[in-house]
């Protein structure tokens, strides 16, 4: 992989008691997104995670890449 590439990991997360899927990121500080549609999620976490690198004066590359980690969990 190009050194001048950085990864973003975006955790998704299914709350199913709240019927949505949650997104956070360990590396987008205040990242915290939920949507009933992953498909929908992930493109508000495309267009929301430059603002907030934005907005955090967060150093990255200029190139990037976001990487969805996808869990299901289930109160049984």
């Amino acid at each position: 992989m190009n050194n001048d590439i950085s990864i973003i990991h975006i955790n998704c997360i299914w709350d199913d008691e709240a019927d949505v899927w949650i997104a956070t990121s360990p590396e987008v500080r205040g990242l915290v997104l939920e949507d009933g549609s992953l498909d929908r999620l992930m493109y508000r976490a495309q267009e929301a995670v430059p603002e907030l690198i934005a907005l955090n004066n967060q150093t990255v590359c200029s190139e990037y890449m976001i990487r969805a980690e996808k869990r299901q969990v289930a109160m049984v």
